[in-house]
């Protein structure tokens, strides 16, 4: 039981910083974003030892299975918000993105 719960704390801060990222999406720098997907990337492992490989979508294991695409799925809206930061600072710097 006390898997489930930690399983589900960790899904419920990893959605607290998903909307972090999204209510600070304009002023977010280099550092936190590479901070939440180090953050997420901690989650993912950490609910990867969760996870009953015999009988993966069972009991616990699936709340950690839960555990490990919800970071997953943070990491690539940060992947993609930095890609769109770097065409934007290309586009408003007058070059073009084959620079």
């Amino acid at each position: 039981m006390l898997f489930v719960y930690i399983a589900v704390v960790s899904l419920y801060i990893c959605l607290l910083f998903l909307q972090a990222y999204f209510l600070f999406l304009q002023g977010m720098n280099k550092t936190l974003s590479i901070g939440l997907i180090f953050f997420a990337l901690g989650l993912m492992v950490y609910n990867a030892t969760l996870v009953n490989f015999e009988h993966p979508l069972q009991g616990d294991s699936t709340i950690a299975l839960i555990g490990i695409v919800a970071p997953m799925c943070a990491v690539v809206l940060l992947l993609i918000f930095r890609v769109s930061k770097k065409i934007e600072k290309r586009v408003k710097g007058g070059s073009t993105l084959m620079d």
